[in-house]
């Protein structure tokens, strides 16, 4: 699907008096329905959709609402013609399904869940320019109340989603879209730069924990074709994988690299490092809790000295 261009759609949003505000990936728009500031439309995405739970739920075409306005005129569609694609392929691209009652961190709101979800993730050691970039979900209506949500953007595009429960005495950690396998996607993908380094780990909380290198996510132990593609399409310089602290995580990261290494473009010369995390850690979320989130280069081996180093016997994975 073309991409919708920013300027196209910021565009829009003033002709049809939406008084849009640039949050970073998306746009914070006035609510069509029940005129509060609430409603937001991602970028590369036109959906209108307001947030504010069990009251309003707004859903609509930015288009055909500046259409039905009368807002948007024949000589400005005309001009807007080669951005705006037609509307059978814009719907779709929009079958991610986003939660209700989902506010984001950059609105500051201060409130009692605001606040309760903030500090959970201070707790988890995250970054504050990262809790900017990351929303929360209350709603009393599902199996645990309030999640931290977690955005998967794809060429400016919300592709996924993850919640994290905040919630200690419910069983569920996490909840994600209905149908939508992550395995497909690579958590920042856009944050990742030619020439760069990236780390990869198992858990999207380690990723989000790393303050100077782009932290990506597998969400499993085991990485898949389709992320292992995606990550060379940025043709980073270095990989830094980071295991969990555990003989499992040590036998994956084997079989992860020997991945790696087979889909890696002839053309690359991506180096592979393996990050050692301290003993008594299970994972590099728990030891930024206390270390904090910057990656040692120091502590990076090189995968083949790593690879000495093993010595569970495994077999190939193919």
């Amino acid at each position: 699907m073309k991409k919708f261009p920013e300027a196209t759609l910021r565009k829009i949003l003033e002709v049809a008096n939406l008084e849009p505000e640039d949050r970073g990936d998306y746009f914070k728009v006035l609510c069509p329905s029940c005129g509060h500031k609430e409603a937001f439309v991602y970028k590369n995405n036109r959906m209108i959709v307001c947030s504010r739970r069990n009251k309003c739920n707004y859903t609509k075409d930015v288009i055909d609402y500046a259409k039905e306005e009368g807002r948007l005129k024949k000589d400005v569609l005309k001009s807007l013609a080669p951005q705006i694609e037609k509307k059978e392929e814009v719907k779709e691209a929009t079958k991610l399904v986003l939660p209700e009652g989902l506010s984001f961190f950059s609105d500051k709101k201060d409130g009692i869940m605001y606040r309760k979800a903030y500090n959970y993730l201070l707790s988890r050691n995250i970054p504050k320019s990262s809790i900017e970039q990351l929303g929360y979900v209350y709603d009393p209506s599902k199996e645990f109340e309030l999640g931290i949500f977690i955005p998967f953007f794809e060429n400016n595009e919300l592709v996924y989603y993850i919640l994290r429960n905040v919630d200690s005495e419910s069983k569920l950690r996490y909840d994600n879209p209905e149908g939508i396998k992550g395995s497909e996607f690579v958590y920042n993908y856009d944050k990742i730069e030619e020439g760069g380094t990236v780390c990869i780990t198992e858990g999207v909380f380690d990723a989000i924990s790393i303050e100077n290198y782009v932290g990506t996510a597998m969400l499993t132990s085991s990485i898949s074709k389709s992320q292992i593609s995606k990550i060379f399409d940025k043709a980073p310089a270095k990989i830094i994988y980071i295991p969990d602290n555990d003989a499992t995580g040590k036998v994956f990261t084997d079989k992860n690299i020997f991945l790696l290494n087979r889909y890696k473009p002839p053309s690359l010369n991506t180096e592979f490092y393996v990050y050692i995390i301290k003993e008594g850690y299970k994972d590099f979320n728990e030891y930024a809790k206390e270390n904090g989130g910057f990656i040692d280069f120091k502590y990076c081996i090189p995968y083949q000295s790593f690879k000495r180093r093993i010595t569970i016997k495994r077999k190939a994975p193919f």
